[in-house]
């Protein structure tokens, strides 16, 4: 399954023919399918290798970003979120990004899902990479989105309000 994911992924890359072909011979049902699949895709590094190619189909796709929306492709990388390891949560940020980029249906569905205190949360404790990508996925939340830049906004200042707490606690211990 990991090397199936990879090759789809570096065939995305390929441009938009390549990303349509991937969603016409049945890839995005597919992958998405598999991410749903829990008892099946247990490997944190299959997750993120099919996460990795839902990325890559919706890069500057939007009949790819609705074509995953529409079959759960949302829901199923929002429960990447709750992985032991990073890496799964580095690239449902990643996918969660190009899902959202230029697309006001998937910024709000996203942000209905619990995106923005995902991402907000991972943020605040995620590896150098993972906070690029989770802040990149904000970003693109918000963009000409009135109401998620409010939401993340206030995110975000409540997790530096936490961060600061969590300092002077420490201080005085």
């Amino acid at each position: 399954l990991k090397k199936a994911a990879r090759a789809l992924a570096h065939i995305a890359t390929g441009g938009e023919a390549n990303q349509n072909g991937v969603k016409e011979a049945g890839g995005v049902e597919l992958l998405v399918g598999l991410l749903k699949a829990e008892k099946k895709l247990e490997d944190e590094e299959v997750q993120s290798m099919v996460a990795g190619a839902l990325a890559a189909l919706a890069r500057d796709n939007k009949s790819n970003q609705m074509a995953i929306t529409e079959c759960g492709g949302i829901a199923a990388l929002m429960k990447l979120f709750d992985s032991s390891k990073d890496q799964p949560k580095i690239d449902a940020a990643r996918t969660l990004w190009s899902l959202s980029e230029k697309n006001e249906p998937n910024q709000m569905a996203i942000a209905k899902a619990g995106g923005v205190a995902s991402l907000v949360a991972f943020v605040g404790i995620a590896s150098v990479d993972g906070q690029l990508q989770a802040s990149g996925a904000l970003a693109s939340l918000a963009l000409d989105n009135l109401t998620n830049q409010t939401d993340i906004s206030e995110a975000l200042i409540e997790l530096l309000r936490k961060s600061n707490a969590d300092d002077e606690s420490r201080e005085k211990a």
